[in-house]
């Protein structure tokens, strides 16, 4: 118990300096910033879109002339070349010389800064090598190297998917905001990297030791949203500076796909299996692949039409969403009350994870707590799971010992004869078999009771149960701890114990014992003894050997005139008559 409750008391040390390692380990990556007045320093920008028509030069399309669109939808523009403009306002502050958009699928940006003075300056931002460009969150930043903000914005972005914007959230910021934003987002993604790694270890260590299904599945969980947020944050872009950010976004969907795949695996694994049908089960299992094979189809196929890939991801991901809803539901309908804590647990992931399918599919816009909305939820659900994971082990482990202890009484109960409370045979056979370290050898006593069938017919049967219990009594008494004692028949008793164990003034003992017992009926109680000595090594050969010659003395001790003890002939010298 003292061992049990240190590991549990050491895991949740190592938890907490696995949290600890994470938020510093992804914290190195935010820049240093300083809070103060110029950390609150941040302008919107509205995007207007125009796609780009053969011919069109940034100079043009900064004059404005062209007719750019500022209030029509993003998405209704589809797939491909586009320009955006963005009017700077006047009042901006000088200090807001950073400008930062939402990290989305394209191939590549320019940008083209004109400034008050009648300066243009063009920055580049490739898709590959975006770690440059890309901050914590996943957003774009770039440095405008202005000692002031420029006056207007023009980006002509290339090979835009369209799937959910062109242009996201742009705007221009001073650098100690930027620096507070990377910092607190750097400390949010630490922290669940750390609360994922201390989860993982710990339920990992749990599998190893019990061994179910489900805490194997709940690692895998785990395992797959780190992936998720190691790619949706861009820490991935952080430590892999040239890696092409639509890459990054590939593998943000397979991370997203294997969180909710495992995730569904860990919640069927968890509830009873008696609550869904086979039916359910395959649906599930249906549903678990058509997301499986739709991410595999973007992570492949995604450059041919990412839009049309996009929303073939989100279909298969809405029917699974809602498959496995559908089993939180029998869960809360159909379950006990370990269940009905299960769901509540996950109420919060699931609605969650519900606003990140609506906004995958455009119908809500866009926001850093919605995009991360896996995270926030995992990190709710872990801390209510794991409180009910360690209830069902509680449960489980109060059931095993209850178990445990009835299997001890009904192996007592089916060792034991019911009236004399010695053994029975069954448990004396299972004696003779010792293991290695009990090989040897071993003293048989055979024990029967002297005239009994005559007690039975003129006292009766009861008078004759009184007596062999009486008899069971006395055997106990006068036992020592190595003594296996045991009725074998009507009224027949074996006594077995390791040789020189025990010496003649026990077998005096029994005798004389016995001998004052009250008559029953008129009849003296008394017992014949047969003794003999032999080696015991598992082999039933030697057991029946050393049976006949302790039942050959038994008969010679009856023959003798009873209530008597006689030793097998080989060991003459410890015979003891009455």
């Amino acid at each position: 118990m003292i061992r049990g409750r240190f590991r549990m008391v050491a895991l949740r040390l190592l938890a907490l300096l696995l949290a600890m390692v994470g938020i510093a380990a992804t914290s190195v990556h935010a820049n240093d910033g300083v809070a103060g007045p110029l950390a609150d320093v941040k302008v919107a920008l509205v995007p207007c879109i125009k796609p780009v028509v053969a011919g069109e030069t940034a100079a043009a399309m900064m004059g404005g002339s062209a007719a750019f669109d500022c209030t029509r939808d993003q998405k209704d523009f589809g797939a491909g070349d586009f320009w955006a403009r963005m009017t700077v306002p006047a009042s901006t502050p000088t200090a807001a010389t950073v400008l930062r958009w939402n990290s989305v699928w394209q191939q590549g940006a320019t940008i083209t800064a004109a400034y008050r003075d009648g300066t243009l300056r063009t920055f580049a931002v490739p898709t590959g090598g975006s770690g440059r460009f890309v901050h914590i969150g996943a957003y774009y930043t770039l440095s405008l190297a202005g000692r002031e903000p420029p006056s207007a914005l023009l980006f002509r972005i290339t090979g835009s998917g369209n799937m959910r914007g062109i242009m996201i959230k742009p705007h221009l910021a001073s650098k100690d905001h930027i620096a507070q934003i990377d910092m607190g987002r750097a400390g949010i993604y630490g922290g669940f990297a750390g609360l994922c790694l201390a989860l993982f270890t710990y339920n990992l260590m749990m599998w190893r030791a019990m061994r179910q299904r489900y805490l194997l599945a709940y690692c895998a969980t785990i395992a797959a949203c780190m992936v998720y947020a190691f790619t949706s944050s861009a820490t991935l872009a952080l430590w892999w500076p040239d890696i092409d950010n639509n890459l990054r976004l590939r593998l943000n969907y397979l991370g997203l796909a294997a969180t909710a795949i495992s995730a569904m695996w860990f919640t069927r694994s968890f509830l009873s299996g008696a609550l869904f049908s086979l039916r359910f089960d395959r649906l599930l299992m249906a549903s678990g692949a058509a997301v499986a094979a739709s991410t595999l189809a973007f992570v492949l196929f995604a450059q041919l039409n990412p839009f049309l890939f996009d929303r073939l991801f989100f279909i298969a991901f809405g029917i699974f969403f809602f498959t496995g809803s559908s089993m939180f539901v029998i869960a809360a309908r159909k379950g006990g009350r370990l269940e009905r804590l299960f769901v509540a647990a996950w109420t919060l992931p699931v609605v969650l994870n519900l606003g990140r399918l609506l906004h995958g599919f455009g119908l809500i816009g866009h926001s850093f707590w919605l995009d991360n909305a896996t995270l926030v939820a995992m990190s709710a659900e872990a801390l209510l799971s794991s409180m009910i994971i360690a209830w069902r082990i509680r449960t489980m482990q109060d059931d095993r010992d209850l178990a445990r202890v009835q299997e001890a009484q009904a192996r007592v109960l089916a060792d034991t004869d019911e009236l004399t409370g010695l053994l029975n045979r069954r448990a004396l056979m299972r004696a003779v078999c010792p293991g290695p370290d009990a090989v040897g050898h071993y003293r048989l006593i055979l024990i029967d009771i002297d005239h009994f069938k005559s007690i039975n017919d003129s006292v009766g049967h009861s008078a004759g149960d009184a007596v062999l219990a009486k008899i069971a009594g006395v055997i106990r008494a006068a036992m020592r701890p190595e003594v296996i004692a045991a009725r074998i028949g009507g009224e027949e008793f074996a006594l077995l114990f390791p040789t020189g164990n025990v010496d003649r003034r026990y077998y005096s003992s029994l005798l004389a014992r016995i001998r004052a017992l009250p008559p029953v009926g008129g009849q003296r109680v008394t017992i014949s003894m047969g003794a003999a000595n032999g080696w015991l090594g598992g082999t039933e050969g030697e057991w029946l050997a050393l049976y006949r010659a302790a039942d050959t003395a038994l008969y010679e001790a009856k023959s003798a005139g009873r209530n008597r003890l006689i030793v097998a002939p080989r060991y003459r010298d410890l015979t003891e008559a009455a």
